[in-house]
């Protein structure tokens, strides 16, 4: 694109040498009797031409320009974790596989609200995981929030960093929980009664758990209550007689934090 911006501008300032002379020439011969198209009017139509083809170059290289920047913007901007409002089928398919228009709504690092689309081809066995509902990692254009590009190269910290932080805005987890869940001992816990709240956090339904944690650092079980914000498509993982995996810092057992599986 540098390249074409050089030819563009030397073609550009090149061509103004001939159209000062042929519109001399022209002028000039305008006065004469003999047929108005001479060698005046050839120079000028030609230098018309090279002003126009430099013009285009220029833009073209402009806009090059402008789409790598756009690009680098959006490769380098914030992850975020993105909720799958709808999938279209554009109809292209690259090596048998459909390339689909996949909508998104996230919340930027600085609490708005965006809904945006994003073209991506997605293998055939994985379809399910780009279905309403869904969450996506997903980078944006800091200053055009709307031009987005689905993350599929991230390693596995940066997600957890943008899962954590997403959950923390909506208000799902804690500082302490996180910490617990960071740092703590993991045991195993079954699940005794669980109760709704009558809340709703980041969307989900608030549930007061009932667990009895086993294999503590002193090698009994104890009784506890944790409140967490449950997906309904994970309520079935915390039924009473639940196995689930449970966090806690030694010296503080009471104070536990739960992991639920995604599905």
């Amino acid at each position: 694109m540098k390249k074409l911006a050089k030819i563009g501008w030397g073609l550009f300032i090149f061509a103004w040498l001939p159209f000062l002379v042929g519109g001399f020439m022209t002028t000039f011969h305008a006065g004469s009797d003999e047929p108005f198209v001479g060698p005046g009017t050839v120079v000028l139509g030609s230098s018309i031409a090279m002003l126009v083809v430099a013009v285009i170059l220029i833009t073209v290289s402009s806009l090059g320009k402008a789409f790598r920047r756009h690009g680098a913007n959006v490769k380098t901007g914030p992850l975020v974790i993105g909720t799958v409002v709808e999938t279209e089928q554009t109809g292209l398919r690259i090596n048998d596989q459909p390339q689909l228009e996949v909508t998104l709504q996230f919340t930027t690092v600085d609490g708005r609200q965006v809904t945006a689309s994003d073209h991506k081809v997605i293998p055939l066995h994985q379809l399910a995981l780009v279905q309403p509902g869904a969450s996506l990692p997903l980078r944006y254009d800091p200053q055009n929030p709307e031009k987005i590009m689905i993350e599929t190269s991230a390693d596995q910290a940066a997600l957890q960093q943008a899962y954590d932080a997403q959950r923390l805005a909506s208000g799902e987890v804690t500082q302490e929980s996180l910490y617990i869940a960071r740092n703590g001992v993991r045991a195993q816990g079954v699940v005794l009664s669980t109760q709704p709240t009558g809340n709703i956090v980041g969307g989900c339904g608030e549930m007061l758990l009932h667990v009895r944690v086993a294999g503590s650092q002193h090698g009994d079980s104890y009784d506890t209550t944790v409140t967490k914000a449950i997906p309904q498509n994970v309520l079935h993982r915390v039924q009473p007689g639940s196995v689930i995996e449970v966090y806690y810092i030694p010296g503080n057992e009471q104070n536990i934090t739960i992991a639920v599986p995604a599905s």
